[in-house]
């Protein structure tokens, strides 16, 4: 990758530290290198403790989000995977809940901050291995990094295609049945994330099949209901409302709310 070889020529992305915010920015371009193609991530972040991000420096404790009793269900399923799949889980949904709370107050997020939550939950994210039994837990993993591609990188009025991540969850889901009521309430969401991420193709007949049901049957037969237990495991409102809104009413048409107006929002001071 050029970019790499240009940092190095600089002295590493090391050398950039004293400009936290372009070497933030310089990670977090690797990072998306990394899902586009599947390949290592190009600049190494020392993540081997899997230690929360929230926990990882003073302004991010600050920002911890308190009371997170609605996210019971989902954490129930996602603790017996293991305890880093855990961790990261949770920060991801912390994530979810501060932008939820930054949008409904008016108070942005600094920047840095930001930058600095998002990249250490995805950099631990590409670290993380599964062997080839355990479905939920690599479905999970992948889910979280599509989540992640509609709030880590964006541009008003471009749109980033992820075909390696896309295939890879793909596959995932078509080889993933689920066998508890929890189970079925985590795969729902984890179609849904993939629906209003990065499943672009409009021949992938087998996404509305499985779908369908398992958002009636899990999720909700009204927008109001399922909007309610997509946050129960996460979801940004202001993010994820617009694109969730069309999936709903393609596979529940007759009691989609098409009346519904999603607003705009951004992220950074």
């Amino acid at each position: 990758m050029g970019l790499k070889q240009i940092v190095g020529l600089r002295g590493g992305i090391e050398s950039f530290a004293n400009k936290p915010q372009l070497q933030a920015k310089l990670h977090r371009t690797g990072l998306v290198y990394s899902i586009c193609t599947g390949a290592n991530p190009v600049f190494h972040q020392d993540t081997t403790s899997f230690v929360s991000a929230f926990d990882s420096s003073s302004e991010l404790t600050r920002l911890k989000p308190s009371g997170a009793s609605s996210f019971s269900r989902s954490r129930c399923v996602v603790q017996a995977l293991g305890r880093r799949l855990y961790g990261i889980f949770k920060d991801v949904q912390g994530l979810s809940q501060l932008i939820n709370d930054s949008h409904n107050s008016g108070q942005k997020i600094q920047e840095m901050s930001l930058e600095e939550l998002m990249t250490s939950i995805q950099s631990r994210l590409l670290l993380l291995e599964f062997n080839d039994n355990n479905v939920l837990p690599e479905l999970l993993r992948l889910s979280l990094l599509a989540f992640l591609t509609t709030v880590f990188w964006s541009f008003p009025g471009v749109k980033f295609e992820y075909p390696y991540l896309a295939n890879q969850l793909r596959q995932a889901c078509l080889a993933f049945t689920p066998t508890t009521a929890g189970e079925s309430y985590l795969f729902a969401w984890a179609l849904m994330v993939g629906a209003t991420s990065v499943f672009h193709d409009p021949d992938q007949t087998w996404l509305p099949q499985r779908l369908r049901p398992l958002i009636r049957d899990n999720l909700g037969r009204t927008w109001f209901e399922v909007q309610n237990n997509l946050r129960r495991v996460m979801w940004i409102d202001s993010i994820h409302d617009g694109p969730g809104i069309e999936v709903f009413n393609q596979c529940l048409g007759e009691t989609g709310d098409r009346s519904i107006t999603v607003r705009s929002n951004s992220l950074y001071c």
